[in-house]
């Protein structure tokens, strides 16, 4: 089922291990003796299921190199009866990168992504959330994390914005005597805020084909994925300045 990570009641885990690892022994000693963990030679990232069936994608790190050899064991788990198989899995050259074409305006077709509130722990009065520990394994949330985008291929499918952030406690604090509508009026106005902002500054950034790097002293620039950004982007000042400081307010100080 569609929500087999996220439901609430036995939530299914996907665990992703290393039984083997066989280089081609090309660097001569410059490698790691004894490898044990699966994040050693692999990055792996999942997401949930779509119509039955659940998107694995491994990456190689540095340490391994083309023609590497390496058996992972995945365990699924099914009440009363887990499902497990194993798999062998081959480092081969990278593909060419192909150049980013711009899609014309009238062939462009852009759907609203699926929007997920995400709560420290279980809130009784709002049904349609989850909480931070239910997330996927490749999601980290705590109190500074505003938002994170989920991205598949060129789409931004999910976006899971956090209830508990400290940009919105921080910013219900200042409100005196807060009353039950002004919490559901400040809720409201985080959730639309995050939200559509995310959505427009993805929009944005990937229709204009932008690379984006992140400066390190006396460093090589490194190259940041959009999703990275713009979660980066929201747990700065940004989100506290969209509560502080909205829309409304900017377009009316513009005017004077």
């Amino acid at each position: 089922e569609n929500q087999y990570f996220d439901r609430t009641d036995e939530p299914g885990d996907m665990k992703i291990a290393l039984m083997g690892y066989t280089s081609n022994g090309s660097s001569g000693g410059n490698k790691k003796g004894t490898v044990n963990d699966i994040h050693d030679v692999l990055t792996v990232n999942r997401s949930s299921p779509n119509e039955g069936s659940i998107r694995v994608v491994l990456e190689p790190t540095e340490d391994v190199e083309v023609g590497d050899e390496i058996e992972i064991q995945a365990d699924l788990s099914n009440p009363g009866n887990d499902l497990t198989e194993r798999f062998w899995v081959k480092i081969n050259k990278p593909l060419p990168k192909q150049k980013y074409k711009v899609p014309k305006p009238e062939d462009e077709k852009i759907g609203l992504p699926k929007l997920v509130r995400v709560y420290e722990k279980q809130v009784p009065e709002d049904p349609n959330h989850i909480t931070w520990e239910h997330l996927e394994q490749s999601i980290s949330m705590d109190w500074d994390v505003v938002m994170y985008p989920r991205v598949e291929g060129d789409v931004l499918e999910t976006i899971y914005i956090n209830m508990d952030s400290n940009v919105l406690k921080k910013y219900k604090s200042r409100i005196h005597k807060l009353s039950t509508d002004q919490n559901q009026v400040a809720n409201n106005q985080y959730i639309s805020s995050v939200y559509f902002h995310t959505l427009f500054l993805y929009v944005i950034n990937r229709q204009r084909g932008y690379e984006i790097y992140k400066r390190r002293d006396d460093q090589p620039q490194e190259g940041v994925d959009l999703s990275e950004y713009l979660q980066d982007i929201f747990s700065s000042h940004y989100a506290g300045f969209l509560m502080n400081f909205g829309v409304d307010k900017l377009l009316d100080s513009l005017g004077e």
